[in-house]
């Protein structure tokens, strides 16, 4: 049967036997079509990288570097909401006085098996100068809150309280 080498062009024959592709020459051939390299674009930082054909052709080779990846990964809701830091812990303990300690939803006050979630009207990644105003926060009990975030996504705007 003949064929032609993938890595040399060279048309060759052999005989063909069970899941045999054909596809190479000699074994020289075979192991100089794995050691390939191939230029590529990041898709974070759009910098030109080398990668081996083979990575890049099961799909290795998106990135140039662990810290592109990292900032893709990333995505929009970034920087992340950081719970521990004073300032946010009184914004959300001032957001919890203002709506009684109650579910704006369902109504629950926040007690032992029903947590509370001071969640941000407007998203923290997108309106940095909103992120500890009082008027943009609610209090929804844990249940509503991922019920919200289901119905609306992770940046969701909570214009109609009603409408989820």
């Amino acid at each position: 049967m003949a064929s032609t080498c993938e890595t040399c062009g060279v048309e060759f024959f052999r005989r063909k036997r069970k899941r045999d592709k054909l596809r190479f020459c000699s074994y020289q051939c075979y192991w100089d079509s794995l050691k390939r390299l191939v230029v590529l674009q990041c898709q974070e930082c759009e910098k030109d990288f080398v990668l081996a054909k083979s990575q890049a052709e099961r799909g290795d080779g998106k990135f140039c570097s662990i810290e592109c990846k990292s900032i893709s990964k990333r995505g929009p809701h970034w920087p992340p909401v950081d719970r521990r830091t004073l300032e946010y812990r009184a914004w959300a303990k001032a957001v919890y006085t203002k709506d009684g300690f109650c579910c704006v939803k369902c109504g629950k006050k926040g007690k032992r098996g029903n947590r509370l979630n001071a969640h941000h009207l407007f998203p923290w990644a997108d309106f940095p100068s909103l992120r500890y105003a009082l008027h943009n926060g609610i209090t929804l009990c844990q249940k509503d809150h991922i019920e919200f975030h289901k119905i609306h996504g992770a940046s969701g705007y909570l214009n109609n309280l009603g409408g989820f």
